[in-house]
């Protein structure tokens, strides 16, 4: 015993078990007994990092000069590579030329090495693990008969010679080939944990694997796996890359995984299931307490969770049969209805006649459901709620707060995990919103009817006030079958006293993420102080119309009243034809309460030109964010309004541009912004780009240039903020360093 530990001393002295670096310099599979800085093949850097079982683990890097293109294809031709059985981080981001992820959505990682695994079998892997604490990260992985990465077995499929603990596969594309969205499916699986456990994916966003391919994309046998923050199913920029039969796979033994979690959800699309178990009477059975409650779920061609492989497992009394995740029952709906910034859940789960448990009922909410059971996938994961249930007491109520607008026609589905981490299948749909009201006619007429017969605009927006819950107004035209579609209105359309969404982009052929729109309603017959559309109901929605008059006293879009609030107005054209042309209205868009106009995402800008006033301002806490104000929509045009943005006496604490969604304000014939000389404090307009305007940019108080007073002392708009002097600028490499002033208050 002594002299093994005055060994083992000795050699942590002489730096014997300290951790080796080995450099793989070429592509080319081969083997000549040596990982040198002359020569090293990945299967050489796997034999040495397996020789020298060092406890600390050793490092492979990559340094490969490719032989032509930007993926470095890495071809095993010798025989399969060897099982790793020694600690050890495979690094493919060590490859000059590669970064890992840093989206939060889908992934922007760039990979340049792609190992092709080929054809030795179907129980030989690219890689196969079987040692401890092993890390592989920043591969591709493709085209491997046997599948891509096992742990727990090794390159014949033989079983380790121990259960493997705390593998990590991180930052790979599986089943993809480096560029992350041309296919290279691995036959078999993507990854498969067999008696092993470690993770799969992690919460860094640059741990994100995207998985894709055909088989069994993630299979879990006869252990416990994490598995979080992955794309599963789709290719790194969201497409359909799919034909696997699970997107992961729980099969014999698996027990208390862990599939997602609160902030690393995965996603998983595009499989004909998402996540599923192995069929009741397979032994042995899948086990209990996988969780998979935390992850967003859409387009499988089946179920989303399918937990006896079977199809929907319908609920049974008191929850006591057994099998996969013992068949936990599903949450019953009651009724589902929107609040303020989500949605409120009535419903019941059948539990075990048993003393009061914790089950966590995961809320989700999706465009559309499975067409032939109407259970859910999970698109949205909204959150988790944890309801205390008995025997005796089965119902719940309660509001789920939503982390985005969920879509009008959602649909609102859910799980149960039950005290032991079991979780259930999807539950049935409940529909959140009445049926849209769709517009199918361009004339001008009310019969009282809404219906597919006909239904004008006007008899869409008089249904719609009629319920005092948000409707949906889509459109539907059929003829002409390309181009403009003009609704010319006779007389004022009714003002909108109920929440509605007024979608134009919902018209076939038009795309407002392309700023390609085909609805146009104009008023040129309308009487003077009219407007096109006329908002006095909070809430509204109004996305994807060309609204016009050609009249210097009409308005394009109208919120009536200081009280209407909530108002967004997003993805229109406001004083120009879908083609871009003129056709201005007096003000583009005027704000008496308080509205969003524009967005941050594709498809919200607003195109806002030839107007007397873009933009009216008179209220507080309006948002103006990614607008295009001046110009047509790809800003190769000019359409200047007289005014780019104007805030009139009572406008306070207006936020216009933003770090993200900041506005174009182009070619105004005066000033860019102005305010009225009343105009309250409080209003940001700091990003932004206001360029080619005949007037000032910005314009306090609508007067010319405000000049700096002394310890900016002068009152007014804005308080007549005093504006910095510029005394020099220095450009720098990549940033420019300016020199100045500012005068401010004395103290």
């Amino acid at each position: 015993m002594l002299r093994a530990a005055i060994l083992t001393l000795l050699m942590l002295l002489c730096g014997a078990t300290q951790a080796a670096v080995f450099v793989v310099n070429t592509q080319i599979d081969s083997d000549d007994g040596n990982c040198t800085a002359g020569h090293c093949s990945l299967r050489e850097a796997i034999n040495a990092a397996n020789a020298g079982l060092r406890p600390l683990g050793d490092t492979i890097n990559f340094s490969i000069a490719p032989l032509s293109g930007p993926q470095i294809p890495i071809d095993v031709i010798l025989g399969p590579l060897p099982t790793i059985t020694g600690r050890v981080t495979i690094n493919g981001y060590s490859e000059p030329g590669t970064s890992v992820n840093t989206a939060t959505d889908l992934s922007n990682a760039v990979l340049r090495l792609r190992l092709n695994g080929g054809n030795f079998g179907a129980n030989t892997p690219a890689l196969a693990v079987c040692a401890n604490n092993v890390t592989i990260k920043g591969l591709a992985i493709a085209s491997t008969f046997g599948g891509g990465i096992v742990v727990g077995r090794d390159n014949s499929g033989a079983a380790c010679p121990s259960a493997v603990t705390g593998a990590r596969i991180v930052g790979n594309f599986l089943g993809l080939q480096a560029n992350g969205t041309s296919g290279g499916s691995n036959n078999q699986f993507a990854v498969k944990f067999v008696a092993a456990d470690g993770t799969i994916g992690d919460v860094a966003l640059a741990d994100r694997n995207v998985i894709a391919g055909s088989g069994s994309l993630i299979i879990i046998e006869q252990g416990a796996t994490t598995v979080v923050n992955n794309v599963i199913g789709a290719d790194k920029i969201g497409r359909d890359a799919s034909s696997a039969a699970q997107g992961i796979l729980l099969g014999a033994g698996a027990a208390n995984s862990i599939i997602g979690t609160a902030d690393a959800p995965n996603l998983i699309k595009f499989n004909a299931r998402g996540v599923a178990t192995t069929a009741a009477g397979v032994a042995p059975a899948t086990g209990n307490g996988n969780r998979f409650n935390f992850n967003h779920f859409s387009s499988n061609d089946q179920l989303g969770i399918d937990l006896n492989a079977d199809g929907v497992t319908n609920n049974d009394l008191n929850d006591a049969d057994n099998g996969p995740n013992n068949l936990q029952n599903f949450p019953v709906i009651s009724s589902v209805a929107r609040i303020a910034g989500g949605v409120h859940v009535n419903g019941s789960l059948d539990v075990p006649p048993s003393a009061p448990a914790i089950y966590q009922i995961g809320v989700y909410a999706s465009v559309e459901c499975d067409a032939f059971t109407n259970h859910g996938e999970g698109e949205m994961l909204l959150g988790v709620q944890a309801v205390s249930l008995s025997g005796s007491s089965e119902t719940f109520s309660f509001d789920q707060l939503s982390p985005a607008t969920i879509p009008f026609g959602g649909q609102i589905t859910l799980t149960a995990t039950a005290p032991n981490g079991s979780t259930s299948e999807f539950s049935t749909c409940a529909a959140l919103d009445p049926a849209p009201l769709v517009v199918n006619s361009v004339n001008d007429v009310a019969d009282g009817q809404c219906n597919a017969a006909h239904c004008s605009l006007r008899e869409a927006i008089i249904a719609a006030n009629s319920d005092a819950d948000t409707d949906l107004i889509s459109f539907n035209i059929s003829t002409p079958a390309s181009g403009e579609l003009l609704i010319q209105l006779l007389t004022p359309l009714p003002q909108i006293t109920q929440p509605v969404l007024i979608d134009g982009g919902l018209q076939p052929g038009s795309f407002p993420g392309l700023s390609i729109l085909r609805i146009r309603v104009d008023g040129l017959n309308l009487p003077t102080n009219a407007a096109v559309i006329d908002v006095c109901a909070n809430g509204t929605t109004v996305r994807g119309l060309s609204l016009t008059s050609s009249r210097t006293n009409i308005d394009g879009l109208r919120v009536c009243a200081a009280a209407v609030s909530n108002v967004r107005i997003a993805g229109n054209f406001v004083g120009l034809r879908p083609d871009g042309s003129i056709a201005g209205n007096n003000a583009g868009i005027s704000v008496s309460g308080t509205a969003t106009i524009g967005g941050q995402l594709d498809g919200d800008a607003n195109v806002i030109g030839a107007n007397i006033t873009g933009i009216r301002l008179q209220g507080s806490n309006s948002q103006v964010v990614g607008n295009v104000i001046g110009t047509n929509a790809n800003g190769s045009a000019a359409r200047g309004n007289t005014t780019g943005i104007f805030l009139q006496s009572g406008t306070a604490n207006s936020v216009i541009g933003n770090a993200t969604a900041p506005n174009s304000i182009r070619n105004s014939l005066i000033a860019g912004i102005a305010t009225t000389s009343g105009a309250s404090s409080g209003n940001r307009w700091i990003h932004n780009r206001i360029f080619d305007n005949a007037g000032l940019g910005i314009d306090l108080g609508n007067d010319g240039l405000t000049l700096n007073d002394v310890d900016d002392a002068d009152v007014g708009a804005n308080g007549l903020q005093n504006f910095p002097v510029l005394s020099s600028a220095e450009r720098l490499p990549g940033s420019v360093r300016l020199y100045g002033t500012l005068d401010v208050p004395a103290g």
